[in-house]
C-alpha cells in the first residue's frame, strides 16, 4: 500500500487479537489519506459485566490467561478467546490521540452470546459507551 492512499479502514474486533498493536495502527494510520476514516471495534475491558464478575473475583470474558482454556472465568471455561490485549473506552480514545486520530464517533455494542435477562441489561447498557460490553469507535486522521 502506497502513503495517503486509502479513505476509509475498517478494523473491526481485531486489535485485541495483535501482539503489536502499534505497529498495526501506525500501518493504518501511513496508508489513510488526511481526513481518511477508522472504523474500530473492540472488547471493552471495563464493561459492566467484566466490572461484575472482577468484585466476585472471576476473570474478565474479555481476556484469557491461557490460550488453553477459560481459567479463572465464571462461564465459558472450555472457550478461549484469543485475545492478548484489552481496552478501557478511556485507553483507546488516548492510544488514538497518541497515534493522531480525532475521535469522531463512540458507540456500545451488545455482547455476543448472552441470552435472556443478561442480553436485555447488556442491551439497555450498550448505551453507556463506557459500560458496553464492545465499543465501536469512529476516528478521523488528524
Amino acid at each position: 500500500m502506497y502513503d495517503s492512499s486509502i479513505d476509509v479502514v475498517i478494523f473491526e474486533e481485531v486489535i485485541e487479537h495483535l501482539y503489536n498493536s502499534d505497529l498495526v495502527i501506525s500501518e493504518i494510520k501511513r496508508v489513510l489519506k488526511k481526513g481518511g476514516i477508522l472504523i474500530l471495534s473492540t472488547p471493552n475491558l471495563s464493561s459492566w459485566i467484566n466490572r461484575l464478575v472482577l468484585l466476585f473475583g472471576y476473570q474478565p470474558f474479555s481476556h484469557d490467561v491461557s490460550f488453553l482454556g477459560g481459567f479463572g472465568r465464571l462461564k465459558f471455561k472450555d472457550q478461549t478467546n484469543g485475545h492478548i490485549k484489552s481496552f478501557t473506552l478511556r485507553a483507546m480514545k488516548e492510544y488514538l490521540r497518541y497515534f493522531g486520530f480525532n475521535v469522531l464517533e463512540i458507540r456500545g455494542v451488545e455482547a455476543d452470546g448472552l441470552s435472556g435477562f443478561l442480553s436485555k441489561v447488556d442491551r439497555i447498557i450498550s448505551y453507556f459507551p463506557s459500560l458496553a460490553s464492545h465499543m465501536f469507535i469512529v476516528a478521523r486522521k488528524a
